[in-house]
Parts: structure tokens; sequence; C-alpha cells
């Protein structure tokens, strides 16, 4: 073999190599779709988003007989949360650089579990958020869950995966800032 089809050879190898590489995280960018409205007025909050999972993976493809692939976030969920809630709830005139009413969110359960056959997949989303909110000497709390199922031939597509719980957690982002019990209790 002349040394110039050694070297395409090793091209393609490289190319293929290349394009067969999963990736190890998912990027969350939840896409919220609703647009806020000026809700607050000269309204402060302190706001405060913690993980209380037990694993930091947030997808999970299992198969009959081997190991578990593991997808943890590329960012920290609880950054994703705050990153898209945050300017949300400022766009509503809700300052939450600090005050006297304390937003909090526990992240309970976050957890794309997908069950992978030979020839088909089924794959079952679950979130589960605790809203902890104090004011003074009253408080609210309340669990908002989400979840969602899918299965389909072949294998999960883990970009399908990602865009469909970003379009989740940014619809639970979206019930958390327009939740009218939150904002008659936060406003009164």
């Amino acid at each position: 073999m002349s040394n110039l089809n050694q070297y395409i050879l090793l091209i393609v190898v490289i190319l293929v190599a290349g394009c067969s590489t999963t990736p190890s995280h998912i990027i969350l960018s939840p896409q919220v779709t609703s647009k806020p409205s000026v809700i607050y007025l000269n309204q402060q909050a302190t706001l405060m988003i913690k993980d209380l999972r037990a694993n930091n993976h947030i997808v999970q493809v299992l198969r009959t007989d081997k190991a578990a692939q593991l997808y943890s976030p590329s960012t920290p969920l609880t950054e994703a949360i705050s990153n898209n809630l945050t300017p949300y709830l400022n766009s509503q005139g809700l300052d939450t650089n600090g005050g006297a009413t304390e937003i909090n969110i526990t992240i309970d359960r976050a957890i794309v579990s997908v069950q992978q056959e030979l020839m088909k997949y089924q794959s079952n989303s679950d979130i589960q958020l605790t809203i902890l909110i104090k004011k003074g000497e009253k408080t609210l709390t309340n669990t908002l869950k989400s979840t969602s199922n899918s299965k389909g031939p072949l294998q999960a597509d883990i970009a399908v995966l990602e865009r469909d719980l970003n379009q989740q957690l940014g619809k639970i982002v979206s019930d958390i800032a327009n939740n009218h019990e939150f904002i008659e209790f936060i406003r009164n």
C-alpha cells in the first residue's frame, strides 16, 4: 500500500471514530415560551435553589445485561433553572437581588430514564420541585411535578431527549413564575 493510501485510510478511520462518539453531557437550556408581564411593583425577594437529588446525572439509558449510560448536565441544574427563572421574575417586576421574602426551590427529582431494547426504546421523564415561600411569619409550600413519556423505534436520540427535557424545564420555570397562588402570596 502506498503512503497516500495509508494516509487516506487513517483520515477515514479518524473521521468515522469522531462521528461515532456520543456526548457524555446534556446541554441544559430551558426554553420558556411564555412572555412575562409586569405583575409586581417595588417588591423584592431572595431566590435560592437547591438540588437534593442523590445523583448528578439527568439522563440514564438502561439496557438489559449492560451497564447504564449516564449523562450529566453540562451546567448544574440549579444554575440552568436560576438563569431562566431570575430574568423572568425580574421582567415581571420582582427584584430577586435580596429581600425579606424568600423563595426556596428544592429539586427533588429530575431524571430522564430510557429503557433501551434492541429495536425500540421508551423514555420517562420526571421532574419534581418543591417551592417554599416565606414572607414574614407566613409560609407557602407547593410541589410542582412534570412528567412525560415517549417511545420510538430503534435507538433513543440523545439530542431529542435533550430538546424534550429543555422544553419540560422551560414549562416548569414558566409554571413557577406564573403560579397565581405564588403571585398572590408574594404580592400581599
